[in-house]
């Protein structure tokens, strides 16, 4: 199978082409950084390509022959949280969660029906009701329209992935942290979900991928917690 990962050296773009290594696929990255700050064995056989995915001319070629497409762009946060706490930092349109979010997700959905690739796999977030509304609204919102966007193409399967909190060794910080969101989690009437491991992530995605037996799906924290562990 070949894979393109949108957003291949991100947290979770990494463990995506890590399994889709693992399985023996051909993977292909496109993000701004290229390549990875640092590799190991499994991503030194991903093929990583430097551009942005704002630019609608780089996916015709990356696009051409791919059976599966994955966007894993995105940000949590516009601008610097710490520093805006003291004077508003401007957002520039490339940095902003319509450009990272909305538009990349938009551009590579019109290039995958192009090319008629089989699946595409989105990794959204788990919607945390007034929570998420309260300290994330223009993230949850662009998540939301990204989602929209997705679904009203036929051309191919869809497979929406809703995690919460992920952690995982190439961040050693969200392992601790993951403790903390997956205790507080047992008290929020499931508004706050549990942390998931970013492997059991990208597991559980490339699973309903590769599935041609299943119809399009929007995965939840426990879907993808059953699935990813299989």
């Amino acid at each position: 199978m070949k894979l393109l990962v949108l957003g291949g050296t991100g947290f979770v773009g990494r463990a995506v082409c890590r399994e889709a290594v693992r399985r023996g696929w051909n993977v292909t990255s496109l993000s701004r950084r290229g390549v990875p700050e640092s590799m190991d064995g499994l991503l030194e056989k991903v093929e990583w390509r430097t551009g942005s995915a704002l630019d609608r001319k780089v996916y015709p070629e990356l696009m051409s022959d791919r059976d599966y497409v994955v966007h894993c762009i995105g940000t949590l946060f516009e601008s610097n949280p710490v520093y805006n706490l003291y004077k508003k930092q401007p957002i520039n349109y490339e940095s902003s969660y319509k450009a990272l979010i909305r538009d990349t997700l938009e551009l590579a959905v019109e290039s995958a029906a192009s090319a008629k690739v089989k699946a595409f796999g989105y990794v959204s977030a788990a919607r945390y009701g007034a929570i998420g509304k309260t300290v994330l609204p223009g993230y949850m919102e662009m998540k939301g329209q990204a989602e929209e966007l997705l679904l009203k193409r036929n051309e191919f399967r869809k497979v929406i992935m809703r995690p919460g909190f992920m952690y995982g060794s190439d961040r050693w910080a969200t392992i601790p942290m993951s403790l903390g969101v997956t205790f507080t989690s047992l008290f929020t009437a499931g508004m706050m979900p549990k942390a998931l491991c970013v492997d059991t992530v990208a597991r559980a995605l490339l699973t309903e991928l590769n599935d041609s037996e299943t119809e399009s799906s929007t995965m939840e924290v426990s879907d993808i917690a059953r699935i990813g562990s299989l």
